[in-house]
């Protein structure tokens, strides 16, 4: 479990669900955990994929269990950065986000 960012009571940590990867798909989740009295709106997350070594596995994005939307994400193959929308983080709440990855070929 790795710390990404903390700010103003929000935490960002990212895992994957393998500890060695021989082959197969990864997944990684993300939580984003609010433990303020304050909701935001229009968050966004970003994630920069080094694809020397993996490459997003297709519609495998999900927030709260739920399969995103184009909406919900997007993907700029040309700088290879994951791009999460979301419409809003309540207070005193967890967002998860899921998505996989395989390897660069």
């Amino acid at each position: 479990n790795h710390i990404l960012s903390s700010s103003q009571g929000l935490t960002l940590s990212l895992e994957a669900d393998k500890t060695y990867w021989k082959d197969g798909n990864l997944k990684y989740t993300i939580t984003l955990d609010n433990q303020t009295d304050v909701a935001y709106d229009n968050v966004k997350l970003t994630d920069v994929l080094d694809t020397t070594y993996i490459s997003l596995v297709t519609d495998s994005v999900k927030i709260n269990d739920v399969e995103a939307t184009s909406g919900d994400y997007n993907y700029n193959d040309q700088t290879h950065t994951l791009t999460i929308n979301l419409a809003s983080v309540d207070s005193q709440n967890t967002t998860t986000i899921t998505f996989s990855v395989k390897k660069s070929k």
